[in-house]
C-alpha cells in the first residue's frame, strides 16, 4: 500500500493544500482546505482504491453544474470489465462506476475530493483539472493502472490539459448533433463483444475496445477511459476528430438547456456526433440520439 499524506499548512494570509510535500491548491478558507486534505486522506487509507480513477467530474443538482475533483470507488478485486476487443484481457474492478459523490467517514466509501465554488474560479472544469494533475502527479499508486503498461507501473500519469482555456465561444461546431454515452456502468459486465440488456440504456450495450482513450501514439502516455472524468469521443465525420482532439468542448443538452465542458480524448464512430462519458452525460439530462445537443469549440 502506498503512503500518500495530505496536509494544510499556512501561506500567507491562505491556506495551502499539500500531497505529499507538494503543493496542490491553495485557499482563503482554512475550512474547505482541511476539508480538501481530510478526504484525500481518507481516499488514500483505502488501500484497494485504483488512485489513477483521481480525476476532474461533475454533478448535476437543482437544476445547477458544479464542477470538482472525484475518486470514485474503483476498487482492485471489486467486480470485473470486459472489453471488446478479445486480445485485451478483463481487469479486475469495475472501472465504470455509477455516480456517486459521497462524503463518508469511512474510506472505502469517500468520493469527492473537492467542488468548486463560483468565487474560486471562472473556469472550474480548468482549474479542476489543472489541480487533479497536481495530485495525480505527487501520488504513488497503490497497485498499477488498468492499462497494464510495464514503464513506472506505480506512477499516477497526468491528464493532458487543452490550450482553449477561457468560458468564451470560438465556434458552433453543430447546432443539433447526435449524443450517445460512453464507460456506462452496464458496459463490461461481461464477455464478448455486448453486456446483457440495461435497463437504463435500453439495449444490450456494446463493449469497449480497450481500457484507455485513443488518442495518444506512445503507449507509455495514454489515458485510461475514465467514465467519470470529463472527457468524450468525437467523430472523424466531417473531419471533427483530426480537428477538435485534445480541446475543450462544451455541450447543451437541447432539451434542457444545460451543458458541461468536456476535453476530446477519444474517437467516436462515423455519424455518432459526441460521444459524452457517463458522469458527464447524465449531469445534463442524458441526451441520446439525433439532434440531441448543440457543440461549440471554446476559445482559446
Amino acid at each position: 500500500m502506498a503512503k500518500n499524506k495530505a496536509a494544510v499548512v499556512p501561506a500567507g494570509a491562505e491556506f495551502m493544500v499539500r500531497v505529499n510535500d507538494q503543493n496542490v491548491y491553495q485557499l482563503k478558507d482554512k475550512k474547505r482546505a482541511e476539508k480538501m486534505a481530510e478526504r484525500l486522506n481518507r481516499i488514500f487509507q483505502d488501500g484497494d482504491r485504483d488512485l489513477d480513477f483521481l480525476t476532474p467530474s461533475v454533478m448535476g443538482k437543482d437544476d445547477k453544474l458544479y464542477y470538482g475533483i472525484i475518486c470514485p470507488t474503483v476498487r482492485k478485486n471489486k467486480g470485473r470489465t470486459h472489453f471488446h476487443n478479445p486480445k485485451r484481457k478483463a481487469v479486475d474492478r469495475n472501472m465504470y462506476p455509477p455516480v456517486d459523490w459521497v462524503d463518508s467517514p469511512e474510506p472505502d466509501k469517500q468520493t469527492v475530493v473537492f467542488e468548486f465554488e463560483s468565487t474560486d474560479t471562472n473556469v472550474p472544469w480548468v482549474t479542476a483539472l489543472v489541480v487533479t494533475n497536481r495530485i495525480r502527479r505527487a501520488i504513488e499508486l497503490h497497485f498499477p493502472d488498468a492499462s497494464g503498461r510495464r514503464k513506472h507501473p506505480l506512477r499516477c500519469y497526468l491528464l493532458y490539459i487543452p490550450h482553449n482555456q477561457t468560458d468564451a465561444i470560438e465556434t458552433v461546431i453543430a447546432d443539433k448533433a447526435y449524443c450517445a454515452v460512453y464507460a456506462h456502468p452496464c458496459q463490461g459486465r461481461s464477455g464478448g463483444t455486448h453486456s446483457p440488456k440495461c435497463e437504463e440504456l435500453g439495449y444490450r450495450p456494446e463493449n469497449i475496445s480497450n481500457p484507455f482513450t485513443a488518442y495518444f501514439e506512445d503507449e507509455d502516455e495514454f489515458e485510461i477511459l475514465h467514465g467519470c472524468d470529463l472527457t468524450c469521443a468525437i467523430t472523424r465525420s466531417n473531419g471533427w476528430y483530426t480537428k477538435y482532439k485534445n480541446h475543450f468542448l462544451r455541450v447543451t443538452n437541447l432539451k434542457n438547456n444545460r451543458s458541461v465542458v468536456v476535453r476530446v480524448t477519444d474517437e467516436a464512430p462515423r455519424g455518432r456526433g459526441v460521444e459524452l462519458t457517463y458522469w458527464a452525460w447524465q449531469a445534463i439530462g442524458k441526451p441520446t440520439d439525433r439532434n440531441a445537443v448543440r457543440i461549440e469549440l471554446l476559445k482559446s
